[in-house]
């Protein structure tokens, strides 16, 4: 059974030295298009090194919370659903985004934090220090395949790493 996913947005555009990097530090093989299978401390995960299109991430509207706007983004999935498999895979978006300035998008919402759900969109949010954790929660909505709108939530590295000690920690699936 397939487990969480998440990507790790970044400022600026990811040169092919450092998508090539990545896949060397991964472990990853012979290169087959933007989608390659990995091994982290024995478990599958995929990743994903190339955008679908460029509207991918000008649909996500964080340039007002950020100050910058996503230019690229690499995408993790844990092939897995067990709890390693969901910290396995938030340490490999923290790392990412830490070294690369980026945050992490996690693929939905989280158990904490506003989840929005409606007909229509709502206002970005901003959340410092949320439930008392150190960091911040962006909070955004997006438009379901049904046509409702729901919360997509990203971190930056400090929510991501007190996200991932605490005792709720859970990725999304």
């Amino acid at each position: 059974m397939a487990g969480p996913t998440a990507s790790v947005l970044f400022p600026s555009k990811v040169s092919d030295t450092h998508r090539a990097a990545l896949r060397t530090r991964l472990g990853c093989g012979a290169p087959g298009g933007t989608y390659d299978e990995f091994q982290l401390e024995g478990r599958p995960f995929i990743v994903n090194l190339g955008l679908r299109s460029a509207r991918e991430l000008t649909e996500i509207d964080l340039s007002q919370l950020l100050g910058w706007t996503p230019e690229d983004k690499v995408g993790f999935a844990a092939m897995c659903n067990g709890a390693e498999d969901h910290r396995l895979l938030a340490r490999l978006s923290l790392d990412l985004a830490e070294e690369a300035g980026g945050i992490v998008d996690f693929s939905g919402a989280l158990s904490i934090g506003p989840h929005i759900e409606g007909a229509s969109p709502s206002a970005p949010m901003r959340i410092s220090k949320p439930e008392g954790l150190d960091g911040v929660l962006f909070v955004t909505s997006y438009k379901t395949v049904w046509g409702s709108f729901a919360a997509a939530h990203f971190g930056d590295v400090a929510f991501v790493r007190a996200w991932l000690a605490d005792s709720r920690f859970h990725m999304v699936k």
